[in-house]
């Protein structure tokens, strides 16, 4: 009996060992291979509720607009957090959105799935839609960044398909607004001979950019163009969260002025505790940042953050603050981190099982006859560990070694705990 011939899943079919929030170019198969459990469901609702009780009409606003996703590595978080950004905005996937794939993955009859079924309804009802910017703040982030909100807004810009270089992409939008984009990108390119596409992140653009706004734009010099772009790239690095607030909430306007119902802009930030943790002066930013989204845009505009902790354990690792403080800061990241949702072990022995180890019904009566021919070793061999190990593991019977076969039953719930300890402070189960 050979494991390839017992499992369903073709084992050449290597599932994705990471998924990247940022990367677009797996969506289809980050929903295919998505296993939905009872326990996922519920917090998927818990998350995705919030959001969708902003879009009801006359609803009012709320300033609690963070939410915090937390497991060890492995435990599917930024999957979770991917999923959940995507079918806010309905992202167009291999011709099918984000929401109709999603609903492949509830199960008829079960409470948490068949209310996940009703908020998909309501989006529909209440006409929401979404802009997801996804990306990993560690990779992203610049030591020249005043303040992680300006790389909220470059990161934002980049996902339009705009310059990362903020007065750039500020010029690019309002080209679009007047309708002189394509003419600009047009003149760029024969004045350069370069493509706009792979300049346009290139600070030393400066002077061909200005030139060719002073070619499809009448109001000003080649030369005011130039003073003011210099001025704007100088500005820009000092730019505070304000400033980042003003400009997210304005392009948000512009976004909802076409009257087709309310967006809500949702930023899914990967690896934030890793990039905060044991950084007080980092920590603060994020505060002040969700802080300020939630008083000024009042839940159109969301912040989705992943880390390995939960959000109380990346505020203890902060070393430079003392305990009164570090108490403050937690309360006040609490209550804009209202939604917090932590991944167990248990869901990923779930995942597991259903993804990978899912056996073909022809090989259960083998797997019977191997557990009864073998169960009196097995009682001894698959014994879970005790109390030195600190957790509490299934006992193997012919059910749990069929269904984990070739692994023994308190073998994958361990790893998954092991793979939770490693990741730095000890985070209470």
């Amino acid at each position: 009996m050979k494991i390839k011939d017992i499992i369903v899943r073709d084992l050449r079919d290597e599932p994705q060992p990471t998924v990247r929030v940022y990367e677009d170019a797996q969506l289809k198969t980050d929903f295919s291979e998505y296993v939905l459990t009872d326990g996922l469901a519920r917090q998927f609702d818990e998350v995705l509720s919030r959001i969708v009780e902003t879009a009801k009409p006359a609803a009012p606003g709320t300033n609690s607009v963070g939410v915090w996703i937390s497991g060890f590595y492995g435990s599917g978080k930024s999957h979770f957090a991917k999923v959940a950004g995507h079918v806010l905005a309905d992202t167009p996937i291999d011709g099918r959105g984000a929401r109709d794939r999603f609903r492949e993955l509830l199960h008829a009859g079960r409470p948490p799935h068949e209310r996940l079924r009703e908020l998909l309804q309501e989006m529909e009802n209440y006409g929401l839609s979404a802009t997801v910017v996804p990306f990993d703040i560690q990779t992203t982030y610049s030591p020249e960044d005043r303040n992680v909100a300006i790389t909220f807004l470059r990161a934002l810009y980049r996902r339009l398909g705009l310059s990362s270089l903020i007065p750039f992409a500020e010029r690019e939008l309002e080209l679009q607004r007047t309708g002189l984009y394509a003419e600009f990108v047009r003149a760029f390119e024969a004045e350069t001979g370069r493509d706009w596409e792979q300049q346009k992140h290139l600070a030393g653009s400066l002077s061909d950019v200005a030139r060719c706004l002073a070619k499809v734009s009448a109001e000003k010099s080649a030369d005011e163009y130039r003073d003011d772009l210099a001025f704007e790239q100088n500005a820009a690095k000092g730019m505070t969260i304000e400033d980042v607030t003003r400009r997210l909430v304005r392009w948000l306007d512009g976004v909802e002025g076409d009257g087709s119902g309310p967006h809500r802009l949702v930023f899914v930030a990967d690896e934030v505790g890793a990039w905060a943790g044991g950084h007080g002066d980092r920590i603060e930013q994020v505060r002040g940042f969700v802080e300020h989204l939630g008083v000024v845009a009042q839940g159109r505009i969301w912040l989705i953050a992943t880390a390995q902790e939960r959000l109380s354990d990346v505020v203890q690792r902060a070393p430079e603050m003392d305990g009164r403080v570090l108490r403050d800061l937690q309360q006040r990241l609490e209550a804009r981190f209202r939604t917090n949702v932590h991944l167990e072990s248990s869901e990923v022995g779930t995942v597991i099982e259903e993804r990978v180890l899912e056996k073909k019904a022809s090989a259960r009566p083998q797997l019977e006859a191997l557990w009864r021919r073998h169960e009196a070793q097995l009682a001894g061999i698959a014994a879970p560990p005790g109390v030195e190990v600190g957790g509490n593991y299934p006992a193997p019977d012919l059910e749990n070694f069929v269904r984990d076969y070739p692994f023994l039953p308190y073998q994958i719930p361990a790893a998954a705990d092991l793979f939770g300890a490693m990741r730095g402070p000890k985070v209470s189960p």
